[in-house]
């Protein structure tokens, strides 16, 4: 019937009008249903076909400093950006040529937010649709429109609005979320009359922009950019396209050029791979960090190395409550043995800049609050004794395992900042040194757990990265 229907379509109003009942009849269908699905075929033939012009590559070998210099002064020229977020757009852009090659295994999405409208987020898609290959913006995109455009064009999405649209729509994270490794980026969806399975490509480029955050999962397999509204003394230039396309043009031309030149390099290559850095976010950033080691800029590898940092850094799952109590848990912990569960929660409350002074309607964080959180840990009070007090309360080794686990970087935001003194209140309960805490059982707990300094990041070094730092461009002999 599809194919009928598709025939149909092609026909001039007059052939149609000569033809329709009998065809309606043939298909076995009312004229006025007919009539309904050829005027929709006909809307979609008329509809804009996606169409994508391939650069002609830059005819010269084109130096990646100079190329990622270029990027990022263009994106600056029109967006008020951090450093650290000019840096990973730039080198996203970049990222997005060598999509359709072999060379990088892990896509990780671009998510602009801000707190509020009129912060600049389209104007960063706007200026990225300028420069990134097959770029393809929209600013709404439904689940079987997104999986069939990327599998047919493998396009550089760019979805502005999301917060719109996307939080209430799970099978389209679901889609977006799949994407994020290559070889199992794909969805499989019936097509035809007889729902014939098949496997669409869900592999490409995607940046997303947005009012508030993302989901876990997608933020999990995204590299922030946020952006705050523009003061008044930072000036940018308005961005039209019409006077910026041949520039673009050139940019787009460079890039195609670099890519083809490199992607074999960039696919081979270990990037070194700050420690500070959790596993997702290593796997998000070393393909950029990678891009910028084979440029071979000194510059923009102690660049990409510091907004890796900066926006990526700060231990595993930052935003989750648990992890965020283990760690607030572990600073208010420095050199003690054990806490009361009421000392504890009174401490975490005094911790500035941290939720839980007010974290349920307004008042502090409860001692079941908390027991309640680390229960996922499998982290519970006990009866603990300091001479003639006894209550509940928590031992430091208690949260050892969880610590290792959870909170593997010891110079995370999170860690400890001293190594000498821990937070106190002045009637502070915390047990430090082998002080007489116990359990019920009379059981004297040694000191086990001392904080561990903060280790200091040494910028462009030769040190091997995460994965060996096998191909570092410092190493002698290695190529680009």
């Amino acid at each position: 019937m599809i194919g009928a229907i598709a025939e149909l379509a092609q026909l001039s109003p007059m052939e149609y009008d000569r033809a329709r009942k009998a065809k309606a009849k043939e298909l076995g269908v009312r004229p006025a249903t007919l009539d309904a699905e050829v005027k929709k075929a006909r809307q979609e033939n008329d509809a804009t076909t996606i169409q994508f012009v391939e650069p002609e590559p830059w005819p010269q070998s084109v130096d990646g400093g100079v190329l990622l210099d270029t990027v990022r002064a263009f994106i600056l020229r029109y967006v008020a950006i951090t450093d650290a977020g000019a840096v990973a757009a730039s080198l996203w852009v970049i990222l997005s040529w060598l999509h359709p090659t072999l060379a990088i295994h892990i896509s990780p999405i671009l998510a602009v937010t801000s707190p509020q409208k009129r912060c600049g987020k389209t104007t960063l898609l706007r200026a990225l649709s300028l420069l990134v290959r097959y770029s393809l913006p929209t600013s709404n995109v439904t689940v079987a429109a997104l999986f069939r455009a990327v599998d047919k064009y493998q396009p550089t999405l760019l979805i502005d609005e999301a917060d719109t649209f996307l939080h209430e729509n799970d099978e389209l994270r679901g889609i977006l979320n799949s994407g994020h490794v290559r070889e199992s980026a794909g969805v499989i969806r019936t097509v035809g009359d007889d729902h014939e399975p098949r496997q669409f490509s869900t592999w490409s480029a995607k940046a997303i922009a947005l009012i508030g955050n993302l989901s876990d999962t997608l933020e999990d397999r995204s590299i922030l950019i946020a952006l705050q509204r523009r003061k008044a003394g930072e000036p940018i230039e308005r961005l039209r396209a019409v006077d910026v396309a041949d520039h673009a043009e050139q940019i787009k031309s460079m890039c195609a050029r670099w890519a083809d030149d490199h992607a074999a390099s960039v696919g081979g290559w270990e990037p070194y791979l700050p420690s500070e850095l959790h596993d997702r976010a290593i796997d998000n950033w070393e393909p950029l960090l990678a891009i910028a080691e084979v440029a071979k800029d000194k510059e923009w590898v102690k660049a990409a190395r510091e907004a890796a940092l900066k926006l990526s850094g700060g231990g595993d799952d930052n935003d989750d409550a648990g992890v965020a109590l283990l760690a607030d848990i572990r600073e208010v912990f420095a050199g003690n043995d054990a806490m009361f569960s009421k000392d504890l929660a009174a401490d975490l409350a005094c911790l500035d800049d941290r939720p839980w002074a007010r974290w349920h309607k307004g008042n502090p964080i409860s001692t079941n609050a908390i027991a309640r959180l680390l229960k996922p840990f499998k982290i519970g009070p006990t009866t603990i004794r300091d001479n003639q007090n006894v209550a509940k309360g928590y031992k430091s080794e208690f949260f050892a395992d969880a610590w290792e686990r959870y909170l593997k970087k010891e110079n995370s935001p999170y860690a400890p900042e001293t190594t000498v003194t821990p937070l106190q209140r002045s009637n502070h309960a915390g047990f430090s040194g082998k002080t007489n805490v116990t359990t019920e059982t009379g059981v004297t707990v040694e000191n086990r757990r001392k904080p561990a300094p903060v280790l200091d990041c040494n910028g462009v070094t030769n040190e091997s990265g995460g994965n060996g730092g096998l191909r570092n461009f410092y190493e002698p002999g290695a190529d680009g």
